[in-house]
């Protein structure tokens, strides 16, 4: 029996975990701010116009950063040949849909000397302000560059924008979604497959190149190049999260003060609650699933339509007891998210029933690993902006989403009975 007594000195024990949590985290602050940052200085690593405001300066080739339309070009170089995940349009093949089969074939566009280069463009009203908008009359070109550093899209966000040009009839559109790491450009959830990926990880590339390259070498450039060192420095370190020291001093205080960390978590995330809602609310809304694994971390499931339709192909939806060739699930990391997918049996091919959804469902595109996720079908439920808050306030809007993922499940249903 739990008396107050006990309960107090309980209380009075997790004070004094977390205080000496918090004394530690104070060697975090120093270890980020171990030097002088002009960025830091301005507060810009959680400011996203600001991010895009000095992003549009060195695209800019009129600019007095030396560096004309170097940095626009290597970006539109390498949107050619950066790597996005395997069940996404490559950027190559978008860019080839708006007849740009090259980076060649835009170099008039970037050597353009009349090239406009704007931040939070408004075009056509003030409902929607572009983070960068690149245009070229003389060519007919026009970059616009979605920035989302901290947030996510809403509101169907990038059609709107595609919306806003569809008066520019003959003109060549690239549509770029920056994230750090490349995330898959959404409209709500849904993926919208017009837009190009980018992140903020070729970003530092690029300008490392630009580093090494011959044009910073002499005295003239000494004040750019300690700019982009310092760029590089605080993205690197407050959103890839790759400064290694720091990384290594962070997992050694959380080793050492899990009891506190532990209740800092219980006390300020609400994933595990949202979780758990997420696999009761599908329990008791979806009729005739199969659980197939449900745990802390993962929810999975088949519908009956779903092994109906593998029966009528003379197939077993059944891998083995916990993998499924067609299920849909939902799991966390930073975010939750639901969706339907298909897996490989193995290192084997594709079966017959999975290639009748795969070749209609993503345009006959070959994918080589053994998962293929089906984005049209993919819910996000709760971004990772939203941990923080209380359950409560998140939980209106997680229905809208749940709802909005058995829609989906119920149209999917519908397509397997054409196949």
């Amino acid at each position: 029996m739990i008396t107050d007594s006990n309960q107090k000195l309980q209380i009075e024990e997790a004070k004094k975990c977390l205080l000496a949590f918090k004394e530690r985290l104070t060697e975090v602050e120093l270890a980020k701010d171990n030097g002088i940052n002009i960025f830091g200085a301005v507060g810009m690593q959680t400011q996203e116009i600001k991010h895009s405001a000095f992003l549009a300066w060195l695209l800019n080739p009129k600019q007095l950063h030396g560096l004309n339309g170097l940095f626009l070009q290597k970006v539109i170089e390498k949107l050619f040949i950066i790597k996005v995940d395997e069940a996404l349009k490559a950027n190559s093949e978008i860019l080839a849909e708006s007849k740009i089969k090259s980076a060649e074939d835009l170099s008039h566009f970037y050597n353009d000397s009349e090239l406009i280069v704007e931040t939070e463009k408004v075009i056509n009203g003030a409902d929607s302000r572009i983070d960068i908008f690149i245009e070229s009359k003389k060519t007919k070109t026009v970059l616009v560059i979605e920035n989302k550093v901290f947030t996510t899209t809403h509101d169907n966000q990038l059609r709107r924008y595609e919306e806003k040009l569809l008066d520019r009839i003959d003109w060549k559109k690239i549509f770029v979604y920056l994230t750090p790491n490349g995330d898959m450009p959404t409209d709500g959830s849904e993926y919208n497959e017009k837009w190009c990926i980018f992140s903020y990880k070729a970003i530092l590339n690029i300008i490392t190149e630009i580093l090494r390259s011959s044009v910073l070498k002499t005295n003239k450039n000494l004040k750019l190049k300690f700019l982009l060192e310092d760029y590089i420095d605080m993205v690197d370190t407050n959103i890839l999260k790759g400064n290694k020291e720091l990384r290594s001093l962070c997992r050694q205080i959380r080793r050492e003060h899990k009891e506190a960390f532990d209740l800092l978590l219980a006390y300020t995330d609400n994933v595990d609650e949202v979780f758990k809602y997420c696999t009761e609310w599908v329990k008791n809304n979806i009729n005739d699933i199969y659980i197939v694994v449900d745990n802390k971390r993962s929810f999975e499931f088949y519908t009956d339509g779903m092994e109906l339709f593998f029966i009528k192909n003379n197939e077993k939806i059944n891998i083995d007891e916990k993998r499924i060739k067609c299920r849909c699930g939902f799991g966390y990391s930073e975010t939750v998210a639901c969706g339907i997918s298909l897996i490989k049996d193995g290192v084997s091919e594709w079966s017959n029933a999975q290639l009748k959804i795969k070749n209609l469902l993503e345009r006959n595109k070959i994918i080589d690993g053994a998962y293929l996720s089906l984005k049209q079908f993919t819910v996000l439920l709760m971004p990772a902006k939203d941990r923080e808050l209380d359950f409560d306030v998140v939980k209106p809007e997680l229905d809208e989403r749940l709802t909005e993922f058995a829609g989906k499940l119920q149209e999917f249903d519908a397509i397997l009975k054409t196949l």
